[in-house]
């Protein structure tokens, strides 16, 4: 998802057989590197890792019929023996929720699917650019009026999302991407809706238990704290 992703390190005890089954995970084996692999029946052909966090790893690769660069986000076996069938229905989620947006400055998903092993994959816009957190950490203090316009930007995008019954639930520095527009000037795309929450979600009782908090901590509302 471009060149920023939170670099987490999240390791997990595993089984002798390094298999994980159970809905959403069967047949799921470690996680090994899909550089230079093709994926979806030759679909797209795989470049490079981008980065990996505690959830997932990124690659750029090649969508072979179209000729575009996309970013392809691929569910982590670790964190999915960690947490369980849990974990790939909200990779599914996640899918989903992107799915019902159309905005600017919100990522765009293209296809969602499994590889071999079962692991489920993401296919997304392919982002040039660096997170608000990767920016101030480098660059320090900002400007109030370059401060406004990432606000606005992003408010502009959740107000699109909280418009179609979707809830982002993890906005942070590392989950706003700052790119270029045309005029040269900051471009926010709104990425990671791997916790988000559909209106229609608590009613089928999947993903929510009680007393469940989402989000980090730091950026949680002080409701949620």
């Amino acid at each position: 998802l471009g060149k920023s992703l939170e670099r987490s390190e999240q390791k997990a005890k595993q089984s002798d057989s390094g298999e994980i089954t159970g809905a959403g995970g069967q047949g799921l084996k470690d996680t090994v590197s899909l550089a230079h692999k093709t994926l979806a029946g030759g679909k797209y052909q795989v470049n490079e890792e981008l980065g990996r966090g505690g959830m997932s790893v990124v690659y750029s690769a090649t969508d072979l019929t179209l000729g575009r660069l996309v970013a392809v986000k691929v569910l982590l076996a670790e964190y999915a023996l960690t947490v369980g069938p849990e974990a790939a229905m909200r990779f599914q989620q996640e899918a989903r929720s992107v799915a019902k947006l159309s905005h600017p400055h919100i990522i765009s998903i293209y296809e969602y699917g499994l590889l071999e092993d079962g692991a489920p994959f993401i296919v997304m816009d392919y982002i040039v650019g660096a997170s608000l957190s990767d920016e101030m950490e480098a660059h320090g203090l900002m400007s109030e009026d370059r401060v406004l316009e990432i606000v606005k930007q992003s408010a502009e995008a959740l107000r699109h999302s909280h418009a179609q019954g979707v809830v982002h639930r993890d906005i942070k520095p590392s989950n706003l991407l700052l790119t270029k527009g045309d005029d040269g000037e900051d471009y926010v795309r709104v990425v990671d809706f791997g916790i988000a929450k559909m209106q229609t979600q608590d009613s089928t009782g999947k993903l929510t238990r009680t007393g469940q908090v989402f989000g980090s901590p730091l950026y949680m509302s002080p409701e949620q704290v």
